[in-house]
C-alpha cells in the first residue's frame, strides 16, 4: 500500500484502487489521499462523491455510479468499503467495470480480507491495482513512527521509538494516537524524548504467557 500512497503523492490518480488489509491506518491513509487527488475541493459538495457500503450494495451500483459524469468538476469519487462483505456477482461486475473504468472516476474498493483467487482480485492484480495493507514488523513500525513523528515536525530519535512501539505494539492506529499525544504534550516543533514517551503512553500492549 506504500506503493499506492507514492503514487498519489505524486499525483498519479488510478481509476480503481483496491485496498486490502487490516492495517486501518495506512489504508485510511491512502483513501483520505484518493479523495483529495481526485476531487478535493473542486466542484460541488457532494455532488461528485459517493460512499457504499458492501453488504448494502451491488456491484451495478457501483458501476453506474462511477459512469456518472461528475457536476462542475473533472472527477468523481466513488468509495466502496467492506467489499469482501458484497454478495451476488457483484465482484464479478466489478472486475468486468475494470477492464473498461470510466475515466473520469477513481473507485476506492476497501477490503480487510479477499480471496486472491476471487473475480474482483484477479482482475485487480492484472490492471496492478490491487494494494495489500500487511502486518508491519517492528522495525517498519519503528521507521514509520519516526517519519509520522517528522511529518508533525517532531524529532523521534531511536530510544523513545524503540520505546514508543514497545508500548503499542504493532498497531497502528494506537500508534498514532500516541504520536497525536505526544505532539501536544512537547509542543510544536519540539523533540519528542524517551522522558515524553514515558510520561504519556501507557503500555497497552499484552505479552501472553508464551512470549514471557
Amino acid at each position: 500500500i506504500r506503493d499506492a500512497l507514492r503514487e498519489l503523492e505524486k499525483g498519479k490518480v488510478r481509476p480503481v484502487l483496491l485496498l486490502v488489509g487490516s492495517e486501518t491506518l495506512l489504508i485510511e491513509r491512502a483513501v483520505a489521499a484518493a479523495k483529495a487527488a481526485t476531487v478535493g475541493d473542486q466542484g460541488v459538495a457532494g455532488f461528485n462523491e459517493d460512499l457504499f457500503q458492501g453488504d448494502q450494495t451491488e456491484g451495478q451500483t457501483v458501476a453506474n455510479a462511477a459512469r456518472t459524469m461528475p457536476m462542475m468538476a473533472d472527477k468523481r469519487f466513488v468509495l466502496v468499503r467492506r467489499v469482501d462483505k458484497m454478495k451476488g456477482d457483484s465482484h464479478g461486475v466489478l472486475a468486468g467495470y475494470l477492464k473498461n473504468p470510466a475515466p473520469e472516476s477513481c473507485v476506492v474498493l476497501v477490503a480487510k480480507k479477499l480471496d486472491g483467487n476471487g473475480k474482483l482480485s484477479r482482475a485487480a492484480k492484472k490492471e496492478g491495482c490491487r494494494f495489500d495493507a500487511k502486518a508491519l514488523k517492528l522495525g517498519a513500525v519503528r521507521q514509520l513512527a519516526v517519519s509520522e513523528a517528522k511529518a508533525k515536525g517532531h524529532q523521534l530519535p531511536s530510544d523513545a521509538a524503540h520505546a514508543l512501539v514497545d508500548a503499542v505494539g504493532e498497531d497502528l492506529s494506537a500508534m498514532g494516537d500516541a504520536l497525536e499525544r505526544l505532539s501536544l504534550y512537547v509542543g510544536p516543533g519540539q523533540r519528542i524524548d524517551l522522558a515524553a514517551v514515558e510520561a504519556t503512553v501507557s503500555r497497552i500492549r499484552v505479552d501472553t504467557v508464551w512470549q514471557l
